[in-house]
């Protein structure tokens, strides 16, 4: 688990932070008997730390206890209602239950708070391909891209909208852009 822009939020309690970090250690390393033992005792001693609720979150989420997940993300985003990797992380537990309007909402509100989130843009754009919304993940992915066009991910993933378009010389040319980023995507693009 990511700690630098979470531990630099918790609001300078030493015992807070401690806990904290902690937890992140014992996720890390898939203990998350002790990284949820620590989590707790860091929003014991900080109520309203939002990245402690966050750090729980993330351990219930690795452990497939999805709905305590989503309950201890909300209180993140209760403590911190403009929490960017708080939304973005209901948005992907929600879409791993399948719940695609509540998916779609937290990407958005992840996007609004944080225009340069490249992954919400990319989720975002992965549940619109999902649901069949075709134009609307074309203007998504094309979003991702521009936040992150070294990377063929976006290309491939644009040409196969493309292709469910019927839009074939689009997706021969998107798919080109992926092949000069990365020339081995060209075997991933063809398998």
């Amino acid at each position: 688990m990511k700690t630098t822009n979470k531990k630099a939020a918790i609001q300078n309690h030493p015992e807070t932070t401690r806990f904290f970090d902690l937890g992140c250690s014992y996720c890390g390393k898939s203990d998350h008997s002790s990284a949820i033992k620590a989590f707790v005792k860091a929003i014991q001693t900080e109520p309203e730390s939002a990245e402690s609720y966050y750090g729980l979150g993330v351990t219930y989420e690795c452990m497939g206890f999805y709905e305590q997940a989503i309950h201890t993300y909300k209180q993140a985003v209760g403590a911190k209602p403009d929490y960017p990797e708080a939304h973005y992380a209901l948005g992907v537990t929600h879409k791993k239950l399948g719940r695609h309007s509540e998916a779609i909402a937290h990407f958005s509100e992840t996007i609004r708070i944080a225009p340069d989130y490249a992954p919400a843009h990319f989720s975002l754009a992965e549940t619109y391909k999902d649901l069949h919304r075709y134009d609307e993940a074309v203007e998504v992915y094309k979003n991702f891209i521009s936040l992150k066009p070294y990377l063929a991910e976006g290309y491939l993933c644009l040409g196969g909208v493309y292709k469910e378009l019927g839009l074939n010389e689009r997706a021969e040319e998107t798919y080109k852009q992926a092949v000069s980023i990365n020339p081995a995507e060209l075997k991933q693009a063809i398998s």
